[in-house]
């Protein structure tokens, strides 16, 4: 009883953590967006494990440099992060292994690239935790003069996906039952959860988002584009999704220079 009572408040620990909602920092100072000179860009990409190791950066600066940009890409992964880590490693100090303050008050970037949400489908944290707080990312990042481009939620093997540890393994299935009503797949859930926040709190303008279908649609018919383990992308899948970002930085980066 002693063991199970621990569990269960180990349990309640960890879920109270696990949902609280970061707020909007107090202050951000504004910055207005640096002007595209010479087609002369500064790109991050910040983000989870799909953003870290470099493993898209020189695939998407070859991409725009194919495009005729002349490119320098900056990127801060965070493995295992959740879209509110990621949000507060934005603010945490350089000292910290995983901080990006540098995107928010180091020089200047001109857009900034933001993958997260497979943490947060995979423990099921909820799909009104996700949306809130990559909705803080993009405003931060849009109060800095930087433009936002959200990939969204990316197809991965959610249904293979494993917690390595019984707690974990406990806790997912509890989230899981309360915010998904035990709904496996909720990747099309989360996607429309952000799409709906963005739209309703800021301009249509004022960001973008990646579909990640000219990717992937399915992942049991697109297993080429993934590692074993299901979650994380292939170097033909990394290509792929680094073509798709290179075509909507292009865009973007054409209306903000001019044409």
């Amino acid at each position: 009883m002693i063991a199970i009572m621990a569990m269960i408040c180990l349990c309640g620990s960890l879920w109270t953590y696990s949902r609280s909602f970061s707020a909007p920092p107090d202050r951000l100072p504004l910055r207005n967006a640096p002007a595209v000179v010479d087609r002369n860009v500064r790109i991050a990409i910040i983000g989870d494990s799909w953003a870290s190791g470099r493993k898209l950066d020189d695939f998407v600066e070859k991409d725009l440099h194919d495009r005729g940009w002349n490119v320098r890409i900056t990127s801060h992964g965070h493995p295992g992060a959740r879209s509110q880590l990621i949000y507060r490693d934005m603010f945490a100090p350089q000292s910290d292994p995983h901080s990006s303050q540098d995107v928010l008050f180091g020089a200047p970037f001109h857009a900034a690239v933001v993958l997260a949400g497979v943490n947060d489908s995979q423990g099921y944290i909820g799909a009104d935790h996700y949306s809130h707080h990559v909705r803080l990312i993009v405003e931060a990042l849009s109060r800095r003069g930087i433009f936002p481009l959200v990939v969204e939620l990316p197809e991965y093997g959610i249904e293979q996906a494993r917690s390595s540890d019984p707690l974990g393994r406990v806790r997912r299935r509890m989230m899981r039952m309360v915010y998904h009503h035990d709904q496996i797949d909720v990747i099309p859930m989360y996607r429309s959860a952000l799409a709906k926040n963005l739209q309703e709190s800021l301009p249509a303008d004022s960001y973008r988002i990646i579909d990640f279908d000219p990717v992937a649609t399915d992942f049991n018919r697109s297993r080429d584009l993934y590692l074993p383990d299901a979650i994380h992308l292939s170097e033909k899948g990394r290509r792929a999704l680094s073509a798709q970002i290179g075509l909507s930085l292009d865009r973007l980066l054409r209306q903000r220079a001019g044409g």
